[in-house]
Order: structure tokens, then sequence, then C-alpha cells
């Protein structure tokens, strides 16, 4: 069947490569704009698309994607549904485009298949990287402000605010940037009748910051407890501190091995050939070669 289909869109195409081409770009557009519609619009109809689209993936993939987008801080922006069938939608719209340019040459007209798969197949996974880095550079800003914050809610701890004021002065005080935009959900989402403790699990949730979830431990059992939280909160700003600076340590310690590819691809080739090729074209020129 598969077969048959390819040979009629080919001996198609060969007879009107123009046209497969236009027809190619009308049907990437169409389907593209179809998906993305019917998920990021509202009803029932779009409902129904949505969940059509996740029945399509496993739970396992449907999990990573949603803790991908929560580590990329989008997660309140783009639903798991949409984000999937934007994906879906960049495959298709991406497959189209290819395989009108593939049967539309005749060089490419054998291989127009196993190309349109090989396309397919990195723009589905071109979406996942930009959202792992991007989820990996969030994750490095939000723990690189993090220390700053503890300090200033000692400060305020120990000036005799509680902890929910300590919070809203950090955020008058403090400096803008990733962990401020999720730390200000935290007084919105008192205001609207959480208690602080599920405010605070809901902003470790959306962070998806591991020492995050120890400081939110510390925080929570302090209320309950009634122990000293300025001094956890101190312990935990240094240690953070101190993690900061091993790791990076770290990293300028793996510099060199990191150089050692440029190094040895584009460096040193570039050298030798300056030094040799004078000494070759001596060697040429005297009858060596």
């Amino acid at each position: 069947m598969i077969e048959s289909v390819r040979q009629l869109w080919l001996n198609w195409s060969s007879n009107a490569p123009l046209t497969s081409l236009l027809l190619a770009f009308v049907c990437a557009s169409l389907t593209c704009a179809a998906l993305v519609r019917s998920v990021w619009g509202a009803g029932a109809q779009n409902e129904r698309t949505a969940n059509f689209i996740i029945a399509l993936f496993p739970p396992s993939v449907i999990l990573r994607q949603q803790q991908l987008l929560n580590a990329a801080g989008i997660d309140a922006r783009i639903k798991v549904s949409a984000w999937l069938t934007f994906r879906v939608a960049l495959i298709l719209c991406i497959g189209f485009v290819v395989l009108g340019i593939a049967t539309s040459m005749p060089q490419l007209q054998g291989a127009s298949w196993l190309l349109l798969l090989a396309v397919a197949s990195i723009a589905g996974l071109l979406p996942s990287y930009w959202l792992a880095r991007s989820g990996r550079r969030r994750q490095r800003a939000l723990l690189g402000q993090l220390p700053f914050f503890l300090d200033l809610w000692v400060v305020c701890l120990q000036a005799g605010l509680n902890l929910s004021a300590s919070i809203e002065q950090s955020l008058l005080l403090g400096p803008g940037g990733a962990f401020s935009n999720e730390l200000a959900r935290v007084p919105s989402d008192l205001r609207a009748g959480s208690t602080l403790a599920d405010a605070l699990r809901a902003l470790v949730k959306r962070s998806a910051l591991v020492p995050l979830e120890s400081v939110a431990s510390s925080m929570i059992a302090s209320q309950t407890t009634g122990s000293d939280l300025a001094i956890m909160l101190r312990a935990q700003a240094e240690q953070l501190r101190e993690q900061q600076a091993f790791e990076a340590e770290h990293d300028a310690m793996r510099a060199p091995v990191k150089l050692l590819a440029p190094l040895l691809i584009c460096i040193f080739p570039c050298t030798f050939l300056v030094l040799f090729f004078p000494i070759a074209v001596r060697m040429a020129n005297a009858g060596f070669f």
C-alpha cells in the first residue's frame, strides 16, 4: 500500500514538479494551522483534539514533556497537549515540505522517503532539545539567585517579620529574574486561599529545583515546630554557595578537556598547514615529489 502510494506520488510529481512543490507547501501550512488552532483554542472540539493527540503518546513521554515544561518555566502558558500538538504539526509541516522538494528534484526522487524519515526525526527531536536546554539554563538562573533570597529572608526574619511578610519584602527588595518571577506567585496563592505550605510545595513543583525542596521543607517544619528558621536558612545559603563554588571549580577543570576537540580539529591542522606548506612547495620544486 505504501509503495503504491509512493509510486503514484512520484509518477505525478515527475510530470508536475512545481505543482507538487506548491501542493506540499499548502498542505504543510494547512496542517500546521489546523492542528495548532484546534488545541490552542477553546471548546469541546479542541478538547477532543487535544485528547486525541495525548493518546498518541505513551504516559512516560507525556510525563517527561510535562517535567521539561515545568523546568523551562512555561507550563503556565503552554499545556502539555498544546506542546505535543506543536511537535506533531512541526513534523507534518516539515515532512510535507521535504517531500515536495524531494519529489520535484529528479536526483532525489529515489531517496525521497528516506530523506523524509530523516528530516521528520530531526524535526521531532529539535523541540525537546530546545526545551531541555531552556530548562537547564533556567535551573542555573534559579540556583544562582536562591542564596541571595535566603539571605534576604534571614534578615527579614531577624527583623521580626513572619515568613509570608519576609517573602513579600524579598520580592520588593530583591532583583528580578527567574526565581523572583516564580516566587511572586506565592503571595498570589496565599491571597487566593492556599496555605503557606501548599504555596511552597507549588513553588517547588514549578521550579523543579532540588535544593529548593529542602528549603521549603525547613520552612514548613518551622511553621509546625516553631524552630528558629533564620539559622537553618543561613546554613543552607552557605551550603549552596559552597556547592556553587565547587561546581565552578569543576567546570574550570573540565575546560581544557573541552578544548581538545577544537584544537585537534581546527587549530592544529591549520597550524601544520601554515608551517609545512612552504616546505612542501620547496621540496616539490626541488624534485623530491
